[in-house]
C-alpha cells in the first residue's frame, strides 16, 4: 500500500514537473512572437504615415487630372500628362505677364512723350508770361498728333506771347542750351497753323511742308508731344487693359503651381513606389497590435501556470520523501 502511494505522488510530482517545463516553454514562445510581432510593428507604424502621404497624393493627382492612378503604369501615364501640360501653362503665364508688362510700358511712354522741354525754355515762358504752343493742340488724337507735329516743325516749341517782337527783345540773356526761340502772337490763330494739309511720304514716313522761302521735309515722330489729352485717355485705357490681365495671371500662376505640385507627387510617388503599391499598413498594424496583447496574455497565463505547476511539485517533495 506505501508503494503504491508512492507511484502515485512521484507520477503527480513528476507530472507537475512536466507542466511546469510546458508552461516555461509556453512563456518562451510567446516572447519570441512578441519580440518578432514588436519588430513588426515598429515596421508598419514607420510605414504607415509614408504611405498615407503617397496615397493622398495620388488621390490628388488622380481627382485633378480625372483618371485612375493606382499602379505604376498610371501613373507614368499622369507624369505624362503633367510633363506635357506643365510647359505650356508655364508659357501661357509668361505670355500674359509679358503683355501686362508691354501695356504698362506703352501706358507709360504715351505719358512720357509729351515732354520734358527744355528748362530754359520753360524758365523764358514762367518770365514772359507767355504759354507753350503746344498746349493748344492738347486734344489732337493720337492718330494725328505725329502729323501735325511734323508740320508745325519748330513751332512745336514756340512760346505764345501778345508781342512776339516785343517778347524777342527780352530773351537776349537766355541760355546757350536754347540757341532758338519761336514765338506767336496771342492774336495768331493757332488751330490754323496745323491746319494746311501737307504732303506725306508714305514710304519714309515724313512730311513735306511747303513754307513761305521753302520746303521743309519732317519725320512723323513716333513719340509726339502734342496730344496730351488723347495720351492720357489712351494710356489709362492701357492701364485699365493691363490690370483685367491680373486676374488671368493669377489663374494662370494658380494652374502652373498646380501642375508643379503635380509633378512633385508623382516623382514622390514614383521614388516612394514600393511603400505606396505595397497597400495600407493599417489593417496589419490593427492585427499586430492585436496580436500583442493576445500574446501578452497568453504569456501571462503560461508563467501563472508554471508558478502554479512549480509550487506543487515543491509540495510534493516532503510526501516523496517520507514515503520512501
Amino acid at each position: 500500500e506505501i508503494t503504491e502511494h508512492l507511484e502515485g505522488a512521484e507520477q503527480e510530482r513528476d507530472q507537475r514537473l512536466q507542466e511546469e517545463r510546458d508552461a516555461r516553454s509556453g512563456v518562451a514562445e510567446c516572447q519570441r512572437t512578441l519580440d518578432a510581432a514588436r519588430v513588426r510593428q515598429k515596421e508598419l507604424s514607420e510605414r504607415e504615415p509614408t504611405w498615407r502621404d503617397l496615397a493622398t497624393r495620388a488621390e490628388h493627382l488622380a481627382d485633378k487630372l480625372g483618371r485612375s492612378v493606382a499602379s505604376l503604369p498610371e501613373l507614368q501615364a499622369a507624369r505624362d500628362v503633367v510633363t506635357r501640360r506643365l510647359p505650356e501653362a508655364k508659357a501661357h503665364e509668361a505670355s500674359l505677364v509679358e503683355r501686362r508688362e508691354r501695356l504698362h510700358a506703352e501706358a507709360r511712354e504715351l505719358l512720357a512723350a509729351g515732354g520734358p522741354f527744355d528748362a530754359e525754355l520753360l524758365r523764358l515762358k514762367d518770365a514772359l508770361g507767355a504759354d507753350l504752343l503746344a498746349t493748344a493742340f492738347e486734344d489732337a488724337s493720337l492718330e494725328d498728333a505725329g502729323v501735325l507735329e511734323a508740320q508745325l516743325g519748330p513751332l512745336v516749341q514756340a512760346l505764345v506771347v501778345n508781342d512776339p517782337l516785343e517778347a524777342a527783345t527780352q530773351v537776349h540773356d537766355r541760355s546757350e542750351s536754347l540757341p532758338e526761340v519761336w514765338f506767336v502772337g496771342r492774336d495768331e490763330d493757332v488751330a490754323q497753323l496745323g491746319a494746311a494739309a501737307p504732303s506725306q511720304d508714305p514710304e519714309t514716313a515724313d512730311v513735306v511742308v511747303f513754307e513761305q522761302r521753302a520746303t521743309r521735309v519732317t519725320r512723323i515722330p513716333d513719340r509726339p508731344r502734342l496730344g496730351r489729352k488723347a495720351r492720357e485717355i489712351r494710356a489709362a485705357q492701357l492701364r485699365a487693359e493691363a490690370d483685367e490681365l491680373d486676374g488671368q495671371i493669377e489663374v494662370a500662376r494658380s494652374d502652373r503651381r498646380s501642375l508643379e505640385r503635380f509633378a512633385a507627387d508623382g516623382e514622390a510617388l514614383l521614388a516612394g513606389q514600393t511603400v505606396w503599391l505595397g497597400g495600407d499598413p493599417a489593417p496589419e498594424l490593427t492585427a499586430v497590435r492585436r496580436q500583442l496583447v493576445e500574446v501578452e496574455a497568453q504569456q501571462e497565463i503560461y508563467r501563472a501556470a508554471s508558478s502554479r505547476h512549480r509550487a506543487a511539485a515543491r509540495q510534493l517533495r516532503p510526501r516523496v520523501a517520507a514515503l520512501r
